[in-house]
């Protein structure tokens, strides 16, 4: 049988207990999955399985298995049940919003072991289950009084069919009403200080008058509530297929494209810097590689990532410099 399109929108688990928690989406439902080491009781290859992949997920990878591999495991049992959600109500609108992507029906589900296999078993959705999204932080005016906002039903998703719309977190919108493209970039909790250093960093840009020349995202909008709960930031959309430096660049990736990518970083930055603008989170993932083969330097949040640039000079020109010998390094390698 086909596969039913879904995708795992968040994957939790505890230092402290075995507990873990999947959000799966699909067609405009919002399964969440929580399942406890107890429910495994009596069958001990499963909870040996289950145990293993808790492992996988704080590794990263053990005995090649990944993360994905946990996913599919905890998916399998529900496949029949994704299969059958009813479809979006034939009268709705031809637009598809972030809101209905946000406020997803909820239902809720545990995995419990009959007849030696794993077995759905629905529960009760709670008033908290139903009003959390998982996305969205409350920040104040001051910091976003220079954006335009817009409400998530004013915001409609470009996807290839209405089933990956409402299954898939948006990347690719726009306001309705209008033909301009920007990329999603979602908000979570516990986004707030890298969320404010960007609306900083971004406001930065815009008052340094940089051209549109100089290719980096430029913050165009937000995502937000009457409440003041911010959603996502509206950037430049950059038609990449989804490419960075880190995966463009190939054994056989000639020597003429190294050098051009080399020279629009290192310029870019520069340009940057002049303009009393930190980078941050310098690394090659934070790179994207266009349709034309340029170029684009991306993500003003802060932070650092080991072997890229080390924690005690991240968010400093050092860093930066720091960060931009890497990517020369990698990119000569």
């Amino acid at each position: 049988m086909d596969v039913p399109c879904y995708e795992v929108a968040e994957f939790t688990f505890s230092d402290h207990n075995t507990d873990s928690e999947f959000v799966v989406m699909c067609s405009g439902r919002r399964l969440i999955i929580r399942l406890f080491e107890n429910h495994f009781s009596g069958a001990s290859r499963l909870k040996e399985q289950y145990l293993f992949f808790l492992r996988v997920a704080e590794e990263g990878e053990l005995d090649g298995q990944t993360v994905d591999d946990f996913y599919d495991w905890v998916t399998e049992p529900f496949l029949p049940i994704l299969r059958n959600l009813p479809g979006r109500d034939a009268g709705a609108s031809a637009k598809i919003t972030v809101q209905e992507y946000l406020f997803a029906e909820p239902s809720v589900y545990t995995l419990m072991v009959v007849a030696g296999r794993l077995s759905p078993v629905q529960c009760e959705t709670t008033k908290a289950d139903a009003e959390r999204i998982g996305l969205g932080i409350l920040l104040p005016d001051d910091l976003c009084s220079q954006w335009q906002c817009f409400q998530p039903s004013d915001i409609e998703i470009c996807a290839e069919s209405p089933e990956k719309a409402l299954t898939r977190l948006p990347k690719k919108v726009k306001p309705i009403g209008t033909t301009t493209t920007y990329f999603l970039k979602p908000l979570r909790q516990g986004d707030q200080h890298s969320a404010k250093r960007e609306l900083i960093t971004y406001k930065a840009i815009s008052e340094a008058f940089i051209g549109p020349e100089v290719r980096i995202s430029r913050l165009h909008g937000l995502v937000r509530d009457d409440r003041g709960v911010v959603f996502g930031l509206l950037l430049s959309y950059i038609h990449c297929r989804a490419m960075t430096l880190g995966c463009a660049v190939k054994s056989h990736t000639s020597a003429a494209l190294r050098s051009k990518w080399k020279n629009q970083v290192c310029s870019t930055v520069d340009l940057l810097h002049k303009a009393g603008v930190i980078w941050g989170d310098v690394k090659a993932d934070n790179v994207l590689i266009d349709d034309r083969d340029d170029a684009w330097v991306v993500d003003f949040g802060g932070g650092y990532t080991e072997g890229w640039v080390e924690k005690q000079s991240a968010g400093t020109l050092a860093g930066d410099a720091e960060g931009l010998a890497n990517i020369l390094k990698f990119l000569d390698d």
